[in-house]
């Protein structure tokens, strides 16, 4: 039985945009004109099965053209209410209810919904909803490449589980809080933080974690939207810049103390020299079976040891160039032995085992003796706490042929003998993941205040210059051995000569001597004049400028110190040579370095004398700068 007709109010009509009389009566027909034919199907399949009394009442949305044109949503709800005997439908009784602007939003809803799925879906950073308990509702498909990851994998998990201890005890904390202040009814917390994630293969990796609580519509809290962003690179950024930031402050407090380094060794060699000088120019006088002779040799020697001492300081504040010299080191390792005794505690042992024939080697003894000084002293910080041995071994050794197939044994070295120095510690030892990076500078496993990290970067760096090679073996709890290897020289003969020259080359021509220091001015000037020279000493730069303005002409050289209050020495060479351009001037200093040498001789300083000086340096510069001075003029 189908329903021949319908009836409608004028709310039905107007709803279609007509008027009662233009649609009245309806019939299907009419219905069918209007429907969308998209819904007449499934409209059609609910009204037979309710006819047939599978459903108690029909109930279906579907589209109407509207009068203009356009589709109206309608909401169609009803039942029959009188059927015949056999059961078949007569009257039936519904309502038709226009709902486009509810599904307009629906529709509007979804789209928002679907572009904020796309946007979470495609998103870099990692976006996920969890709930009161911290546990993933949802998680974007982004993980997978942050944390390696799948969404289905960490769906219902907890936010702890992926993050390391330290960052599940703060996520804890901000989760404890926003469950107080659901159940208070208190502004629920928003939270941002940093926090170190764990990779599905282990690995971790830095995210910038930020979480805002949501609520529903009458203000129910619903869960956390939590957004993790990638910032592995940003802290490793920071953590670069931390350790540069140090090892720029540490650079500058060591180039702070070798400044400072400097001015004491300035001043070291003022008071040095007049005692080396001195005394040099006494042995010559005293005959060696004079009883005094002894003791005056021993007066050099030590002003010799101290300046030795004020070179190693000047090679630390980098204003002295090192001088590579045929040098035997077994006084160099008996002078360290005996400094370190002085200084290290007695219950640790110091023993040594010094070949003496073992041959000589082309080196700076200033930086042999700085290579031992920082080995020994490392040795003494890795049984300090303990006590326990120290041992210092020189000895020759070979490497052949053969021997440089195992570069992990020669370091590169070249077939040939060399000079082993061997420091051996029982002591604390090296953990094997930091033997490689012992020689790295700053680097230093020693507490605070014990080490700067520099010691084992430097002496790595004068071993490799002077075409060695340094080795470390070392076990924790056992000790640690390093073998130092420099190449000794082919002809060994010990060139050294004594310590104080008796010949040497002399004149008569007439000298202004210079410098601030009366006692440095008395020593050189009877240096000079056992020399046979004649001497002009002044105390200080403007009275020798006005000494040497008032008769230029008889002067045939200067020799003037450089660092002088008011006016200092290449200031005075400057003002001597307007006067007279052809005088030649020798300039002595405490320290210099190359730049400055260049800048001097271009100037048109003809010499440079490194304090403390001895009478033959003394003599034999004042000769070389006067006669290359004559055969220039004579030429």
């Amino acid at each position: 039985m189908r329903i021949q007709r319908i009836k409608i109010n004028e709310e039905w009509a107007k709803i279609a945009g007509y008027i009662l009389d233009e649609l009245a009566p309806v019939s299907i027909k009419t219905w069918g004109m209007i429907a969308n034919p998209d819904d007449i199907k499934q409209s059609t399949e609910l009204l037979e099965r309710h006819f047939s009394g599978e459903l108690p009442f029909y109930d279906y949305e579907c589209r109407i053209k509207h009068k203009d044109g356009h589709w109206v949503w309608v909401h169609d709800r009803g039942r029959v209410i009188t059927r015949t005997v056999d059961g078949k439908p007569l009257m039936m009784f519904g309502t038709h209810s226009d709902i486009t602007v509810r599904k307009r939003m629906e529709e509007n809803l979804r789209t928002s919904e679907e572009r904020h799925r796309l946007l979470a879906d495609n998103a870099l950073d990692v976006i996920s909803v969890v709930d009161i308990d911290g546990r993933f509702t949802y998680v974007s498909p982004s993980i997978e490449k942050l944390l390696g990851y799948t969404p289905t994998e960490v769906i219902h998990q907890s936010l702890e589980d992926i993050m390391t201890p330290d960052g599940a005890a703060i996520s804890r904390s901000w989760l404890i809080q926003t469950l107080a202040a659901v159940q208070a009814g208190s502004p629920l917390p928003d939270f941002r933080a940093d926090f170190e994630q764990n990779c599905k293969d282990g690995s971790t990796v830095w995210t910038d974690l930020t979480t805002t609580c949501m609520k529903n519509a009458i203000g129910d809290f619903i869960g956390t939207l939590v957004v993790a962003r990638d910032i592995s690179e940003r802290k490793k950024a920071e953590r670069e810049k931390t350790k540069l930031e140090a090892q720029l402050r540490q650079s500058q407090k060591m180039e702070s103390i070798g400044s400072l380094a400097g001015g004491i060794a300035h001043d070291l060699n003022n008071i040095l020299f007049p005692i080396s000088g001195l005394s040099e120019m006494l042995l010559d006088e005293i005959p060696p079976e004079n009883p005094a002779h002894e003791s005056i040799e021993q007066i050099y020697k030590s002003a010799q040891r101290g300046s030795d001492l004020v070179k190693q300081v000047l090679s630390f504040s980098r204003q002295s160039k090192p001088q590579k010299l045929p040098i035997r080191i077994q006084p160099v390792l008996k002078e360290v032995l005996k400094l370190s005794r002085s200084a290290i505690p007695s219950n640790i042992e110091i023993t040594s085992h010094i070949n003496t024939n073992c041959g000589m080697v082309s080196a700076d003894p200033t930086q042999v003796h700085q290579i031992m000084m920082n080995l020994v002293t490392n040795a003494y910080h890795a049984v300090e706490q303990t006590g326990g041995t120290i041992n210092v071994e020189l000895k020759e050794t070979v490497f052949g042929i053969d021997d440089l197939y195992d570069n992990s044994m020669t370091g590169g070295l070249l077939a040939g003998k060399y000079a082993c120095i061997t420091i051996t510690d029982n002591g604390t030892g090296i953990d094997q993941t930091l033997i490689n990076k012992i020689f790295d500078p700053y680097f230093t496993t020693k507490e605070m205040g014990k080490g700067t990290g520099l010691g084992l970067s430097v002496v790595h760096g004068i071993v490799k210059e002077h075409g060695g090679d340094i080795r470390v073996y070392s076990e924790v709890g056992k000790g640690t051995v390093f073998h130092v290897y420099l190449p000794l020289l082919e002809d060994d003969r010990d060139s050294k000569t004594s310590p104080v020259t008796r010949k040497y080359p002399m004149g008569a021509e007439k000298i202004l001597l210079v410098d601030d220091e009366e006692s440095i001015v008395l020593m050189v000037q009877m240096m000079l004049e056992k020399l046979g020279y004649q001497i002009t000493a002044r105390l200080s730069s403007p009275d020798a400028l006005a000494a040497f303005k008032a008769n230029p002409d008889p002067f045939d050289l200067v020799i003037s110190d450089r660092g002088m209050p008011n006016m200092t020495g290449d200031q005075l060479a400057v003002e001597l040579m307007s006067i007279r351009p052809d005088i030649p001037i020798i300039l002595c200093t405490g320290f210099s370095n190359e730049n400055e040498v260049k800048r001097a001789k271009a100037m048109g300083i003809k010499g440079f004398l490194m304090k403390p000086m001895a009478i033959g340096d003394l003599a034999e510069m004042v000769r070389k700068v006067l006669d290359d001075v004559k055969g220039t003029s004579q030429s």
